[in-house]
C-alpha cells in the first residue's frame, strides 16, 4: 500500500506587505486539496497535512494516488511560487493505516441477522408516510 507522497505545490502570496505572509496553497495534481498558512513554513507544514488527510481518504477507498507532475511542467504567476511536498500518510494517521493494511474477514453476518423480526402487528401498527406533490 502505497503511503508515501511527493508533489508540488504552488504558495501563493498577496504580497503586500510581506510576501512571505499569509500563503494560499493548491495541488495541481491533486483534485480538490487546498490549504493555506500564517507564512511560508507554516504553509508547508500544513500542505504536508492536508496532503496526509487527502491520501488517507484516497487509502480508505482502495484508489490510488494521483500522479505527480514534474515541477517544470507546471505553471505559476509571478506572486507564486512552487514548493516540493513530501510526507508519508503513516506519519500522520499511523492508527488508520494499519487498520486499512490488516486482512478483512470474508463473509460476515447476514442482514438483519441479529434484530428480532417484527410481528404482523408490529408492522401494521408502524407508521406509513405519503409524500404528496
Amino acid at each position: 500500500m502505497q503511503t508515501h507522497f511527493s508533489y508540488c505545490a504552488i504558495f501563493e502570496s498577496d504580497g503586500a506587505p510581506n510576501p512571505e505572509k499569509d500563503v494560499s496553497i493548491r495541488f495541481p495534481d491533486v483534485p480538490n486539496a487546498f490549504s493555506c498558512g500564517d507564512d511560508f513554513k507554516d504553509g508547508e507544514r500544513m500542505a504536508r497535512e492536508c496532503l496526509a488527510l487527502h491520501f488517507l481518504w484516497y487509502l480508505e477507498r482502495g484508489l490510488p494516488f494521483p500522479p505527480a507532475s514534474a515541477p517544470e511542467r507546471l505553471q505559476h504567476a509571478a506572486n507564486e511560487s512552487l514548493h516540493l511536498i513530501e510526507g508519508d500518510v503513516r506519519d500522520y494517521f499511523p492508527d488508520e493505516v494499519a487498520a486499512l493494511e490488516k486482512p478483512r474477514k470474508r463473509g460476515g453476518a447476514r442482514k438483519g441477522a441479529g434484530r428480532p423480526k417484527k410481528t404482523e402487528e408490529e408492522r401494521a401498527a408502524a407508521p406509513v408516510w405519503v409524500y404528496l406533490n
